[in-house]
């Protein structure tokens, strides 16, 4: 949502999270904006959303599970698990090796795909397999977007 202080001029795309030391008030800053008036009150929710709301991962973006999620690599897959219970995620043989790329947390959508293509893996699979991943909340945030 959008955390507005009008006193401050600001605009704050937040989303909840667990407290953390740099995020401790319970939720994550992706991004703020400035503003004086109504006018760049609407400009800067529009620049929020373009920046920060994309309903894909971009090839640029560089990948990483939660720092919550320990990654443990399974017969036909991977587990992601933490204190709270684990999410074992399973389906194609590539898919591990997928797990263990972002486990590095270092690579990109583009460098994944590339290593999945040059083994005859379909990009356009393993991209849709990395937002669901996405979507269902296992990619850090923080290294996907930074801090604002």
């Amino acid at each position: 949502g959008f955390l507005v202080k009008p006193l401050e001029g600001t605009v704050e795309l937040v989303s909840p999270t667990r407290a953390t030391p740099k995020w401790s008030n319970g939720y994550r800053v992706y991004g703020i904006e400035h503003f004086s008036d109504a006018v760049e009150f609407g400009v800067a929710i529009d620049k929020l959303v373009a920046k920060c709301m994309s309903e894909t991962l971009a090839r640029g973006d560089r990948m990483a599970f939660r720092d919550d999620l320990r990654f443990e690599r399974l017969e036909q897959g991977f587990r992601l698990g933490n204190e709270h219970g684990h999410f074992d995620i399973q389906g194609a043989p590539w898919v591990i090796r997928v797990g263990e790329l972002i486990r590095i947390g270092t690579k990109t959508v583009f460098e994944v795909l590339a290593e999945m293509n040059a083994n005859k893996i379909q990009p356009q699979e393993v991209f849709g397999f990395l937002n669901e991943l996405r979507q269902s909340g296992f990619l850090d945030d923080d290294v996907l977007y930074g801090a604002p």
